[in-house]
């Protein structure tokens, strides 16, 4: 049986039985041994290291290679790496409107606007407690969700996907700056009134 990747002819030559899916969409290459950490094509080497990545593999021990490279496998692994590196961005933009919410609320339920100069304390209000416990507590996950960030730009680096780290990183860093200097801004003073 002939498979295609990446328009190079590769011969399978350990025939098992595919799905019909599989072999519809001709995702399943089985040309040989393919690296665990990077899927480069091991077949043929002589040393015990993968030239790509440097991860060890001995042709004799089955576990230090893979028969079968799934390359929809490795993009929808990049996609949800992706996906965390812009939903952290999304953290501290959640906790000020969460903290402009909570402000709102105690609105309504006063009748009148909070006074901000510690008349009128957050934890006394009916409903506005809890909100504002939230909204502290996403100011306080806002920290490690940079370092999250960061190190799923790491891994798109490591994985050479810059066209994904440009766009996802670019998305994650507007929405950080924004967030935080929404946070050192406080136009109507919320994150005042929330710890005051």
């Amino acid at each position: 049986m002939v498979c295609w990747r990446r328009g190079l002819r590769v011969v399978k030559t350990n025939p098992r039985p595919w799905t019909e899916s599989q072999q519809s969409r001709g995702t399943l290459y089985n040309a040989g041994m393919y690296c665990l950490g990077c899927f480069y094509e091991l077949a043929g080497l002589a040393e015990g290291r993968c030239p790509e990545c440097g991860r060890p593999f001995s042709p004799d021990d089955e576990d230090s290679y893979g028969e079968d490279w799934n390359p929809d496998d490795l993009q929808r692994w990049v996609r949800r790496v992706q996906i965390v590196l812009v939903t952290t961005g999304f953290v501290p933009v959640l906790a000020n409107i969460v903290a402009h919410l909570t402000l709102v609320l105690a609105r309504f339920s006063l009748g009148y606007w909070p006074s901000r100069m510690g008349q009128d304390d957050p934890e006394g209000i009916a409903g506005v407690g809890t909100l504002s416990l939230i909204a502290a507590l996403l100011l306080v996950l806002s920290f490690p969700a940079i370092l999250t960030g960061l190190a799923m730009c790491g891994v798109l680096v490591l994985l050479k996907e810059w066209g994904r780290l440009l766009r996802g990183g670019l998305l994650a860093a507007c929405l950080w700056t924004c967030g935080y200097l929404l946070m050192q801004w406080d136009p109507v003073w919320a994150w005042s009134w929330i710890f005051d």
